[in-house]
């Protein structure tokens, strides 16, 4: 019957609790400021001390004053008589603590349920945040729900339950301490989530990314800096469902006790001082398998040099957004490759496939002519024998300097003295071995970057990733580090990937630049080539500034905006036909007061000064053809200055002049 009243009730709150949830998701708050964390303080003018006294007030009602008076009658001799000196004593609580054996048996379950209801708690709710967080299952977010539950569900509702539940074969709990200690701990259990699941936001997922890239299992990782990062955390959550269960236990303790005068709990191993803890066997920490994988013992390295890396068509979907389009790009030994794009394009999602951090939804990757990554069946990312570097850096702060760099060295369990002689000589080469006992917290950015490159480099990778790694420095930094990573590259002849937007990064580092623009690779070419030779105008217009000019074939000559130049004069001018689209770069593009001798591969024509800046390195002009109204940009040098209105002849050079794919 009762079961049958409490109906309704769970109904009513389970609905109100999805309808909060569905109000509240995937939605974000600020302050009305647009800073979250500022602090406005509210002026009351001449009401601020009334309220202040108002407040001390009401506190001093409702916590200090009942206080007073508990800590009075817990020393007092006789109650009622008032405070004295001679109506003090220590007697009433000496017999509390050490005459009242029933009392200290009430005291000792309190704790002792407390604790177990806190340690149950807290493991199951850190257990579903993390695996909620991490997505390590299907439908994971739903476990937030089964954490929460226990909060909206009306207490009289979950006492029903647990007494239909454990009344009855096979698990009987009813009249034992057990059952006390799993109602608290299901009880409790949304406070342990709601830390624990703050505690788990607060670790960068990419920290767990850095230690299985370097070899090291997820178990690993939630041994060797999940867990050491999250101990005040948890110290804290074991705290608060700690207090609140010992608040709720001496009624139920009570019971106990009076069942314990007649020898009904069941439990005999309560009874003893310190509890026995059962070790947990040393498969219990392994997480369920997310994907089948393909066999790690068929993809063993060769280890005679830097492995070469083959993307074929390789796409990643999220539903039914295509994040990477049929990509395809081959790397050889030894070559520094950099993915270069604006945000969104992909490139990030590419680099995690190649790591193993997500599998291709459609297409194949190749290391050595052998496949780690295939739709639904990708190597992880700890076999690979590849090497990251984060944007966050990913440098774990519970570890020093040396420890940093050393960790992929344990995992590949090298004897102790070659793992100090490895770190040693890498520090050098990045210049850090003075800061080898600093915690990251005491480094600079630049700093950290180079444990970063240290720690990756280190273990001699097959590939080397690096996901935007310059894009937290200042621009001094970041030009300094861009010649770092092209020296380390250079010495170490690491296979490498890169990823950056930005364009100066991928010119300077890398051997090849592949460009990408919404999950395509448009153009793979080397940095002169792609900057001289464009083919098409997102790969023109993203790589430094241009301008592109519509011609039309008409018969030896290309007609252009007012003016024309002979097909002859291009280096591909004999394939050239209908209409076509030039790239023509600032720099390509010459300024005169009067004209010079005509050139043999150039075009003359006069023009006006329409606008001009002074950038210090160079002028930047704005010059309009006498004829048309076409408007050029021209880049000139400090002392070619002319004026506003100023007329000019521009001189163009055909052979500089890019046809360009629409």
């Amino acid at each position: 019957m009762a079961a049958a009243y409490a109906m309704p009730l769970l109904a009513i709150t389970v609905a109100l609790f999805w309808l909060q949830r569905r109000i509240i998701a995937r939605r974000g708050y600020v302050a009305l400021t647009g800073k979250g964390g500022e602090r406005r303080l509210i002026r009351l003018g001449r009401w601020r001390w009334p309220l202040l006294a108002w407040c001390l007030f009401v506190t001093s009602l409702s916590f200090f004053l009942p206080m007073v008076v508990v800590l009075q009658a817990a020393f007092a001799k006789a109650w009622g008589r008032g405070f004295s000196l001679d109506n003090l004593t220590l007697r009433n609580v000496s017999f509390v603590l050490f005459d009242q054996r029933a009392t200290q048996t009430a005291a000792w379950h309190t704790f002792v349920y407390g604790g177990a209801a806190a340690i149950i708690a807290l493991a199951v709710a850190l257990a579903i945040a993390y695996v909620a967080h991490r997505r390590l299952v299907p439908f994971s977010s739903a476990l937030t729900y089964v954490a929460m539950a226990p909060f909206v569900i009306p207490g009289i509702v979950l006492a029903i339950g647990f007494y239909a539940a454990y009344t009855r074969r096979p698990l009987v709990l009813y009249g034992t301490a057990w059952i006390l200690i799993l109602a608290f701990a299901t009880r409790f259990l949304p406070i342990a989530y709601a830390n624990s699941d703050a505690a788990i936001r607060s670790i960068n997922p990419e920290l767990e990314d850095a230690v299985r890239i370097l070899g090291g299992s997820r178990a690993l990782a939630l041994r060797r800096v999940v867990t050491p990062l999250l101990q005040r955390g948890l110290a804290g959550a074991f705290i608060l469902v700690f207090i609140p269960a010992n608040h709720r236990h001496p009624g139920a303790l009570g019971a106990a006790v009076r069942q314990e005068r007649r020898g009904q709990l069941r439990d005999p191993r309560l009874h003893r001082a310190r509890p026995r803890h059962r070790h947990r066997d040393p498969g219990d920490d392994r997480l369920p398998a997310r994907r089948p994988r393909l066999h790690a013992a068929a993809f063993e390295r060769e280890r005679g040099g830097v492995s070469k890396l083959v993307l074929r068509d390789l796409t990643c979907r999220f539903g039914a957004f295509t994040a990477v389009d049929r990509a395809t790009l081959a790397l050889t030994r030894g070559e520094f490759v950099s993915l270069l794009g604006p945000s969104g394009c992909g490139k990030t999602t590419t680099l995690r496939m190649i790591a193993g951090f997500l599998d291709p939804s459609e297409g194949t990757i190749e290391l050595d002519g052998r496949t780690i990554s295939a739709p639904g069946r990708s190597l992880p990312p700890e076999k690979r024998g590849m090497s990251m570097i984060f944007q966050s850096y990913a440098i774990w702060p519970n570890m020093t300097v040396a420890q940093n760099v050393g960790f992929g060295l344990e995992v590949r369990r090298l004897p102790g003295a070659q793992i100090r002689d490895k770190v040693e000589r890498i520090l050098d080469v990045v210049r850090m071995r003075h800061l080898r006992d600093r915690y990251p917290a005491e480094l600079s950015g630049g700093q950290q970057q180079r444990v970063a490159l240290a720690r990756a480099i280190v273990v001699q990778p097959d590939v080397l990733l690096l996901d935007e790694p310059l894009s937290n420095l200042d621009a001094n930094l970041r030009e300094e580090m861009r010649y770092e990573i092209r020296r380390l590259h250079d010495e170490f002849h690491i296979t490498t990937v890169y990823v950056t937007h930005d364009q100066a990064e991928a010119m300077v580092t890398s051997d090849r630049i592949a460009v990408m623009n919404a999950g395509r690779i448009e153009q793979v070419d080397e940095p002169r080539a792609l900057y001289a030779r464009p083919r098409t105008r997102f790969v023109a217009g993203f790589i430094g500034r241009t301008n592109f000019l519509d011609a039309e074939v008409r018969g030896d000559d290309l007609a252009f905006d007012g003016f024309a130049i002979p097909r002859a004069r291009f280096a591909e001018g004999a394939a050239l036909a209908g209409r076509v689209t030039f790239s023509l770069r600032p720099q390509s593009v010459h300024l005169h007061r009067q004209p010079p001798p005509a050139p043999e591969h150039a075009a003359l024509l006069p023009g006006r000064v329409v606008q001009r800046a002074y950038l210090g390195e160079h002028w930047d002009y704005a010059v309009r053809p006498k004829d048309g109204a076409l408007l050029l940009r021209v880049t000139a040098r400090p002392h070619e200055v002319f004026e506003v209105d100023e007329s000019v002849w521009l001189e163009l050079d055909a052979r500089q002049m890019a046809p360009i794919a629409d």
